[in-house]
């Protein structure tokens, strides 16, 4: 088994005051509005930043600053991960704390750890205030690392290279965070950014899908050249089975101004493709999610808040199927409204959390209870109508494994 995300921790983000999150292949997260499930969506974009070069930059500029972030009476967030491999010894758990000076974050801890289910976990980096230190694999000793920048998150400095850093590092990177794919049809859009998917962009090659489909039209021309004439014959069978045996064909083509293109679907019945600005918005965010499962590109996570969106819920139920397909060899997390999703899961009652809020408005996460599940299923046709009817309290009764 390769390198795989287990593991999501994170204090101190809103109404995730203190959450610990074993993953199950496929993690779907329902409640109410305010519940936490987008703040968990963000934390792990979050962590998605942290190898960058400029994380507490961004930290202010694209999340609003630590002050937006924090759970009302907390001083300082942490985030945390755990990567899991083929032997217990080779696990590695990473965590940050970033707390506040004066107005502005500072990190205050940073720790990776080897093994941290032993004894005593080997030490890869630490930092603890002023202290900085990382493993020599030489000599298998924290050493001093000197020059790191105050705000420099060690996972992203350069230290004596050693093969957990970059396996943490590469982990961390490769998390992907969706969010609704935006279709607006452009005579809509008004003065607003009109959708990347139906306009024309420029050509550049194509290794996965990228946030809001921004490079449809190089996907759907990565799938049909990149791979085998095989693969692109299945995923057309895919869009067929979603839009219809009609669908002939997903052109890319160049727009007459050159040096740009975008997508076309071509019907059987129709004499001349359907441009990207004539196609629906639910068949467009349809193929957007084609795209997301059939170019796979080497993502560690994959997180998509509201993937419903748009959807016909025969659509729907097909892209739950690609997203199931994908959690076979990693973690995929859906946060989502909709009961149709649930409806659409092959097992719910292994997918399905529930986020609760306290008495103090903090999160709790909550897996169904299999003894009470089949009660309820003798009174309701499904999971959820029993959701919908408002009795998910009834059968959301277990903790999360591995939880106090």
């Amino acid at each position: 088994m390769a390198d795989r995300i287990s593991r999501i921790r994170i204090e101190g983000i809103r109404s995730l005051a203190k959450v610990d999150v074993p993953l199950r292949p496929l993690t779907v997260l329902i409640g109410e509005n305010g519940t936490g499930k987008s703040s968990f969506i963000e934390a792990l974009e979050l962590l998605r930043r942290l190898p960058g070069p400029n994380f507490i930059r961004e930290l202010s500029t694209e999340h609003g600053g630590l002050r937006t972030l924090l759970t009302d009476g907390e001083k300082r967030i942490t985030l945390g991960v755990e990567v899991t491999s083929d032997l217990p010894e080779d696990t590695l758990a990473y965590s940050i704390t970033i707390g506040l000076s004066g107005e502005f974050p500072s990190i205050e801890r940073e720790q990776l750890v080897k093994d941290p289910g032993a004894s005593i976990g080997l030490d890869c980096l630490y930092r603890d205030g002023p202290v900085v230190q990382a493993l020599d694999q030489a000599t298998l000793k924290m050493v001093d690392v000197p020059d790191i920048k105050p705000n420099q998150p060690l996972i992203s400095a350069y230290l004596p290279p050693q093969p957990a850093i970059a396996r943490m590092k590469g982990m961390l990177e490769r998390i992907a965070v969706h969010l609704p794919f935006p279709v607006t049809p452009s005579w809509a859009a008004g003065g607003r950014q009109r959708s990347p998917l139906r306009e024309p962009a420029t050509i550049v090659p194509a290794e996965r899908l990228e946030r809001y489909g921004e490079n449809l039209a190089s996907a759907y021309q990565a799938l049909r050249n990149n791979f085998s004439p095989q693969h692109w014959q299945e995923t057309l069978e895919y869009i067929r089975l979603g839009l219809g045996e009609s669908v002939q064909d997903v052109q890319v083509r160049t727009d007459p101004g050159g040096g740009r293109v975008a997508i076309a679907l071509r019907f059987s019945e129709l004499s001349q493709p359907v441009p990207a600005v004539a196609i629906s918005d639910g068949m467009l965010a349809y193929l957007a999610h084609v795209a997301l499962f059939r170019l796979n590109g080497g993502e560690s996570l994959i997180a998509f808040d509201e993937p419903e969106q748009h959807l016909h819920p025969r659509l729907l139920a097909r892209m739950v199927g690609f997203y199931e397909a994908i959690s076979a060899s990693r973690p995929v997390i859906l946060a989502t409204q909709s009961d149709r999703v649930l409806d659409a899961l092959a097992t719910p009652e292994n997918s399905a959390v529930l986020l609760e809020l306290d008495e103090a408005r903090h999160a709790e996460f909550r897996w169904p209870d299999p003894v009470s599940l089949r009660k309820w299923l003798d009174h309701f046709a499904g999971f959820a109508e029993m959701r919908s009817s408002g009795h998910e309290s009834s059968f959301f009764t277990a903790p999360l494994p591995g939880t106090t």
